[in-house]
This record gives structure tokens, C-alpha cells and sequence, in this order.
């Protein structure tokens, strides 16, 4: 997997941060995006509305608000949807307030040189799943839109057989 530097919340990010708070909705992540941008020396991507070049969304199929002020998101990669080849350098977090709200970029982060390859559909590749954790400050509530037609995974059955409750 790609060696991405710190993931940054973006202007929108925060902003969605406050306004849950403030209109006491829920901070609703939506999806992870994947990308091949490259970054400019010096470009900042608090800014950005969303990645460079976007190539490939992954579904989220778990996440975790228990600590306070963070929430950890899991997502799976699979290439079957890939028409070609890229470096995936660029991971975007998206979110909105509310179900009425508007999806914005929420973080950011670029792998630059130390970007792994993402083979097109026509290679086969075990799914990739990744963990981010992220603030969210003191955002009214935290959740995730799940994919339905997500499997479990060994880590899920394992934590399900071992849990108590």
C-alpha cells in the first residue's frame, strides 16, 4: 500500500465539523476516493473540493466513533472496476452534514513518489482494506454510510467471535 504522510482535514472538513455541531446533525462520512494527482511544490490541499485526479471510490465497511473527537474508517480496494492501471498517490475522505447535506471532500492526503501501483481489472488482486483515523472535534454525532453488499472479513469474524455481547 501507498506510504500517504498525515492525512489533513480540509477547510470543508472543518467547516462540516462546526456545522454538526452547531445545527446538531450527524458528520455523515460517505466514501474514500483514490487518485493518481500529483502535487505541485508548495500546493496546499486544505483547499481542495476533491482529489486531482479521482480514479476509484471504495466503499466503507466499518467505522469506529467510540474514542472521543476521532472516528476511525475502514474501506476496501478492489481493482474490478479499474479500465486502467495507476499510482495510487492521492486518498480523499468525503463526507456531509446531515442526509440532506452535500458531500464535500473532508481530508486529504498524497503518497507523491511512495504511491503503490493499482494493476487495471484485468490482473487479479486481493482486496485492499485500510484504516484511517481522523478528528472530528466535538461534531453532534458520527457515522458512516456502510455498503450493504460489503462481506465480512477473517478480522470481522474474529472480532465477532471474540467479542462477548
Amino acid at each position: 500500500m501507498s506510504k500517504y504522510t498525515a492525512i489533513i482535514p480540509t477547510v470543508y472538513g472543518q467547516a462540516m465539523i462546526a456545522e454538526s455541531f452547531a445545527k446538531k446533525e450527524a458528520l455523515i462520512f460517505t466514501k474514500i476516493k483514490l487518485g493518481d494527482g500529483t502535487l505541485s511544490a508548495g500546493e496546499s490541499s486544505v483547499n481542495f473540493k476533491d482529489l486531482k485526479n479521482p480514479i476509484m471510490e471504495c466503499p466503507i465497511n466499518e467505522y469506529d466513533n467510540t474514542t472521543s473527537g476521532q472516528v476511525t474508517l475502514k474501506a476496501t480496494a478492489d481493482n474490478s472496476n479499474v479500465e486502467t492501471g495507476f499510482f495510487a498517490r492521492e486518498f480523499g475522505v468525503f463526507a456531509k452534514v446531515g442526509e440532506s447535506g452535500s458531500e464535500q471532500l473532508f481530508a486529504y492526503t498524497n503518497a507523491g513518489n511512495y504511491s503503490d501501483y493499482m494493476p487495471d481489472k484485468t490482473s487479479t488482486l486481493d482486496e485492499s482494506i485500510f484504516a484511517v483515523t481522523l478528528p472530528v472535534g466535538n461534531a453532534s454525532t458520527v457515522t458512516a454510510i456502510i455498503n450493504s453488499q460489503q462481506y465480512a472479513t477473517v478480522e470481522n469474524l474474529n472480532d465477532h467471535n471474540a467479542s462477548e455481547s
